[in-house]
């Protein structure tokens, strides 16, 4: 990875989907990011199987210079109560005017949305939110995976399939305005395995 993307916080609230925190959760520490979790007044918050987000700090401290990388894990519970934090809005509509990169997952997106980032780009999310997405002006996409310069967002639907068209080191690290969405099918850890890796993002 780049030395300059070494920052990292992942946001997230009670009844996250425990898969999609768990594998960016130590993936991103594997890759040399010094990783926060913010959630609301730091509390330790438990996903819908029961793995607790042990938070780093509350989200009321988010600040756009203290990251280079913004996760936003799925689980609709949980993104039923972060999106009503003005403070966690703010935050990343302050990322995404600093051309930070956002990656959400599965119903991450939601947070996009009520941020209001998501008009006129490409976006996918988990396929109950399809309409949510093309109300707030974003193009809805269905495929395993989309890239594209600028701010915007490329899908991961079946990972394993993904890693075969992937390459290693330097030239597969995130670029900088890079809005990564990311739709994850399947309930169970293995299928993220690319999610977020080195071979991933081409």
């Amino acid at each position: 990875m780049e030395q300059n993307f070494k920052k990292a916080v992942i946001i997230t609230g009670p009844r996250f989907q425990d898969h999609e925190y768990i594998y960016p959760y130590y993936r991103l520490q594997e890759a040399g990011f010094k990783l926060d979790i913010a959630t609301k007044n730091k509390e330790t918050v438990l996903g819908d199987f029961g793995t607790p987000a042990v938070a780093t700090m509350d989200t009321a401290d988010l600040k756009n210079a203290d990251f280079d990388l913004i996760v936003l894990p799925g689980g609709a519970k949980a993104l039923e109560k972060v999106r009503q934090e003005k403070v966690v809005i703010d935050f990343l509509k302050e990322m995404h005017d600093k051309k930070r990169i956002i990656a959400g997952v599965c119903h991450g997106p939601q947070l996009m949305i009520s941020a209001g980032i998501l008009k006129g780009k490409r976006a996918t999310a988990y396929y109950s939110i399809k309409d949510d997405i093309r109300n707030a002006g974003a193009e809805y996409v269905d495929a395993p995976r989309e890239r594209l310069r600028g701010p915007l967002c490329g899908p991961i639907r079946e990972p394993a399939r993904s890693a075969s068209k992937g390459t290693s080191g330097s030239q597969s690290s995130f670029n900088r305005g890079t809005l990564i969405v990311a739709f994850v099918m399947g309930p169970f850890a293995p299928r993220l395995r690319c999610f977020l890796s080195r071979r991933m993002i081409i």
